[in-house]
């Protein structure tokens, strides 16, 4: 939603099953990209400038993904598995 109006700016969906919940969600430090986590293990990369519901996807993760920050290029996850994953998913 647009804080100046309240109006829908753009909606990602169909990167996850409808019995897959969407976790953490963080835009990239240039706003260029969004970065989704997820129930399924797996972290999905949007490319805002498209108007496709087009992602990347890479899964490191054994368990839901429960958290996740950005900062720079690097993507750091943490998960239900124990573990924390440093990523280099953004160029």
């Amino acid at each position: 939603m647009d804080s100046q109006d309240g109006q829908v700016i753009q909606t990602y969906e169909g990167s996850h099953t409808q019995s897959q919940y969407h976790g953490a969600v963080k835009f990239n430090n240039d706003n260029k990209k969004i970065i989704q986590a997820s129930e399924n293990g797996e972290i999905a990369v949007y490319d805002v400038s498209s108007k496709l519901n087009e992602s990347v996807k890479v899964k490191g993760h054994n368990e839901p993904v429960i958290s996740l920050d950005v900062n720079g290029s690097r993507v750091v996850s943490g998960s239900a598995d124990q573990k924390i994953i440093i990523w280099n998913l953004i160029n």
